[in-house]
Protein backbone atom coordinates (compact mmCIF):
# COMPACT_ATOMS: atom_id res chain seq x y z
CA UNK A 1 0.00 0.00 0.00
CA UNK A 2 1.31 3.43 -0.92
CA UNK A 3 0.34 6.38 1.24
CA UNK A 4 1.26 9.90 0.24
CA UNK A 5 0.31 12.81 2.47
CA UNK A 6 0.63 16.38 1.23
CA UNK A 7 0.15 19.05 3.90
CA UNK A 8 2.30 21.74 2.33
CA UNK A 9 4.70 22.42 5.22
CA UNK A 10 6.00 20.53 8.21
CA UNK A 11 5.26 21.50 11.80
CA UNK A 12 2.08 23.40 10.89
CA UNK A 13 -1.62 22.69 11.04
CA UNK A 14 -2.69 22.91 7.41
CA UNK A 15 -5.96 24.38 6.24
CA UNK A 16 -6.11 21.50 3.77
CA UNK A 17 -4.46 18.08 3.68
CA UNK A 18 -4.65 15.51 0.93
CA UNK A 19 -3.99 11.78 1.24
CA UNK A 20 -3.53 9.59 -1.85
CA UNK A 21 -3.93 5.86 -1.25
CA UNK A 22 -2.84 3.17 -3.72
CA UNK A 23 -4.13 -0.22 -2.59
CA UNK A 24 -3.55 -3.47 -4.44
CA UNK A 25 -5.05 -6.83 -3.67
CA UNK A 26 -5.30 -10.35 -5.04
CA UNK A 27 -9.12 -10.40 -4.89
CA UNK A 28 -12.00 -8.03 -5.61
CA UNK A 29 -13.56 -9.10 -2.32
CA UNK A 30 -10.59 -7.63 -0.42
CA UNK A 31 -10.51 -4.46 -2.55
CA UNK A 32 -14.19 -3.88 -1.87
CA UNK A 33 -13.63 -4.41 1.88
CA UNK A 34 -10.81 -1.86 1.92
CA UNK A 35 -12.78 0.64 -0.21
CA UNK A 36 -15.72 0.39 2.20
CA UNK A 37 -13.42 0.89 5.21
CA UNK A 38 -11.83 3.97 3.67
CA UNK A 39 -15.22 5.45 2.79
CA UNK A 40 -16.36 4.99 6.40
CA UNK A 41 -13.52 7.12 7.84
CA UNK A 42 -14.67 10.10 9.90
CA UNK A 43 -13.05 12.80 11.99
CA UNK A 44 -14.14 14.99 14.88
CA UNK A 45 -11.79 17.79 13.81
CA UNK A 46 -11.86 17.79 10.02
CA UNK A 47 -14.09 17.25 7.03
CA UNK A 48 -13.26 13.93 5.41
CA UNK A 49 -14.02 13.73 1.71
CA UNK A 50 -13.24 10.52 -0.20
CA UNK A 51 -12.92 10.80 -3.97
CA UNK A 52 -12.16 8.13 -6.51
CA UNK A 53 -12.33 4.44 -5.87
CA UNK A 54 -11.29 1.12 -7.31
CA UNK A 55 -9.95 1.63 -10.82
CA UNK A 56 -7.97 -1.57 -11.39
CA UNK A 57 -9.52 -4.89 -10.46
CA UNK A 58 -7.04 -7.62 -9.58
CA UNK A 59 -6.15 -10.33 -12.08
CA UNK A 60 -7.43 -13.24 -10.03
CA UNK A 61 -5.99 -16.72 -10.57
CA UNK A 62 -9.44 -18.03 -11.55
CA UNK A 63 -9.35 -15.68 -14.56
CA UNK A 64 -6.08 -17.14 -15.85
CA UNK A 65 -6.50 -20.85 -15.03
CA UNK A 66 -7.62 -22.12 -18.44
CA UNK A 67 -4.87 -20.38 -20.41
CA UNK A 68 -2.25 -21.14 -17.77
CA UNK A 69 -2.97 -24.88 -17.98
CA UNK A 70 -2.59 -24.74 -21.79
CA UNK A 71 0.67 -22.83 -21.46
CA UNK A 72 2.10 -25.41 -19.05
CA UNK A 73 1.17 -28.22 -21.47
CA UNK A 74 2.90 -26.42 -24.34
CA UNK A 75 5.99 -25.84 -22.17
CA UNK A 76 6.10 -29.55 -21.25
CA UNK A 77 5.72 -30.55 -24.92
CA UNK A 78 8.74 -28.34 -25.71
CA UNK A 79 10.74 -29.95 -22.92
CA UNK A 80 10.82 -26.76 -20.87
CA UNK A 81 10.64 -26.63 -17.10
CA UNK A 82 7.25 -25.69 -15.67
CA UNK A 83 6.60 -21.97 -16.07
CA UNK A 84 4.94 -21.57 -12.70
CA UNK A 85 2.07 -19.34 -11.81
CA UNK A 86 2.26 -16.09 -9.89
CA UNK A 87 -0.36 -13.92 -8.33
CA UNK A 88 0.36 -10.23 -8.05
CA UNK A 89 -1.78 -7.28 -7.12
CA UNK A 90 -0.50 -5.23 -10.01
CA UNK A 91 -2.31 -2.96 -12.39
CA UNK A 92 -1.79 -4.22 -15.93
CA UNK A 93 -4.30 -3.79 -18.72
CA UNK A 94 -4.82 -7.54 -18.39
CA UNK A 95 -6.66 -6.83 -15.14
CA UNK A 96 -9.20 -4.72 -17.02
CA UNK A 97 -9.59 -7.25 -19.83
CA UNK A 98 -10.16 -10.11 -17.38
CA UNK A 99 -12.71 -8.07 -15.42
CA UNK A 100 -14.58 -7.54 -18.71
CA UNK A 101 -14.70 -11.31 -19.21
CA UNK A 102 -11.74 -11.90 -21.54
CA UNK A 103 -9.42 -14.85 -21.06
CA UNK A 104 -6.12 -13.40 -19.90
CA UNK A 105 -2.63 -14.67 -19.28
CA UNK A 106 -0.15 -12.03 -18.24
CA UNK A 107 3.62 -12.17 -17.90
CA UNK A 108 4.74 -13.91 -21.09
CA UNK A 109 7.39 -11.31 -21.79
CA UNK A 110 11.07 -11.41 -21.02
CA UNK A 111 12.37 -13.23 -17.95
CA UNK A 112 14.36 -10.97 -15.71
CA UNK A 113 14.38 -8.88 -12.59
CA UNK A 114 13.81 -5.36 -11.33
CA UNK A 115 10.62 -4.65 -13.30
CA UNK A 116 10.00 -0.94 -13.87
CA UNK A 117 13.13 0.03 -11.93
CA UNK A 118 16.36 1.66 -13.11
CA UNK A 119 18.18 -1.67 -12.74
CA UNK A 120 15.63 -3.67 -14.74
CA UNK A 121 17.25 -6.45 -16.74
CA UNK A 122 16.47 -9.59 -18.69
CA UNK A 123 18.25 -12.92 -18.78
CA UNK A 124 19.56 -13.22 -22.33
CA UNK A 125 19.65 -17.02 -22.07
CA UNK A 126 15.85 -17.08 -21.67
CA UNK A 127 14.98 -15.00 -24.75
CA UNK A 128 15.08 -17.78 -27.37
CA UNK A 129 13.21 -20.37 -25.25
CA UNK A 130 10.58 -17.76 -24.36
CA UNK A 131 10.08 -16.89 -28.05
CA UNK A 132 9.67 -20.59 -28.88
CA UNK A 133 7.21 -21.02 -26.02
CA UNK A 134 5.13 -18.00 -27.00
CA UNK A 135 5.07 -19.06 -30.66
CA UNK A 136 4.02 -22.61 -29.80
CA UNK A 137 1.42 -21.29 -27.35
CA UNK A 138 -0.12 -19.01 -29.99
CA UNK A 139 -0.19 -21.90 -32.46
CA UNK A 140 -1.96 -24.06 -29.84
CA UNK A 141 -4.55 -21.34 -29.28
CA UNK A 142 -5.16 -21.06 -33.03
CA UNK A 143 -6.00 -24.78 -33.35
Amino acid sequence: MLLAIDVGNTNTVPALAKLDIDVRSFTMLELNRIDKAIRSLTSDVAIVEVKGGINRPPLELANTKELYEKLEKVAADLGLAPIGQASVGGASDGNLAAAAGAKVLDGLGAVGMGAHAPGESIKISTVEPRIKLTTAFINELLK
